[in-house]
């Protein structure tokens, strides 16, 4: 349920428009906002339907997850993968928000912990929500229970600290609306995240994907990141992708004064 910043008092961090990919589509003016300062003008309803949506439609390793098959329960799918981060640690993650006020529409955000420890130990609070929302998939999607059910005995079977949490203690979840891919908003968004890192003194970041996601690899490539680790074939979190090898990404924070304890 683990595994793209700037901590001032989350206020916006100023950025360039960022254009859709319609042809019609005109220039769109993005604000950067930290997960608090985003909850207090918009609402924790509004975010988490901003979250859910965007999670959904680039699930499937930056695919949209609509009509295939798979883990069509769209709020336990964002349970699993993005709503612990406003609700539990939203003082670290970004979205970027399209509009102002109480209307503002959320196009992006990059979530995750200056502590992978911490968070897989506190993670279990999501459990009363994750398995209320399971009882209702069990009824109504059922190939989504199923994978629900794998995704927790998998969480449960990873009792051991992961070493590489010492060089690289925090990680990041980013996904962008695919209207808006390409146009910079990403590169902002991953920028503001590492900011918000440094200035807590973590000392590097790691990430994970898969070999399956083409757009996502060359945009951690260009930002710095390397990869940390691959793995064997047949990881796919889903089904229809025997070749799928997860990717752990990493990057070192220069600025960063030590490791968390």
């Amino acid at each position: 349920m683990s595994g793209a910043a700037d901590g001032r008092s989350g206020a916006a961090i100023a950025g360039g428009a960022v254009r859709g990919s319609g042809a019609a589509s005109a220039p769109t003016a993005l604000r950067i906002v930290r997960l608090d300062a985003a909850l207090r003008e918009i609402g924790r309803r509004r975010l988490e339907a901003g979250l859910v949506d965007i999670c959904h439609r680039t699930g499937l390793y930056g695919r949209d997850m609509a009509g295939t098959g798979i883990f069509d329960d769209r709020k336990l799918f964002a349970l699993f993968f993005v709503l612990y981060y406003p609700r539990f640690e939203p003082s670290s993650g970004f979205v970027a928000l399209e509009g102002e006020g109480k209307a503002a529409r959320v196009r992006g955000y990059c979530v995750g912990t200056p502590d992978s420890a911490r968070q897989a130990r506190s993670v279990r609070r999501m459990a009363p929500a994750l398995f209320l929302r399971m009882a209702f998939a069990a009824l109504v999607h059922p190939e989504s229970y199923r994978i629900a059910r794998r995704l927790v005995a998998g969480a449960k079977a990873e009792t051991a600290p992961d070493p590489s949490w010492k060089d690289y203690p925090a990680h990041l979840h980013i996904n962008v609306d695919p209207e808006l891919q390409r146009g910079g908003a990403g590169g902002r968004l991953i920028e503001a995240f590492e900011a918000r890192m440094r200035e807590l003194k973590v000392p590097g970041i790691q990430l994970h994907t898969s070999t399956e996601n083409a757009k996502a690899i060359p945009f951690y490539r260009k930002r710095g990141y390397e990869v940390l680790s691959e793995g064997a074939p047949g990881q796919s979190l889903w089904p229809g992708f025997p070749d799928a090898r997860d990717l752990a990404f990493c990057k070192r924070l220069g600025s960063a004064a030590k490791t968390l304890a």
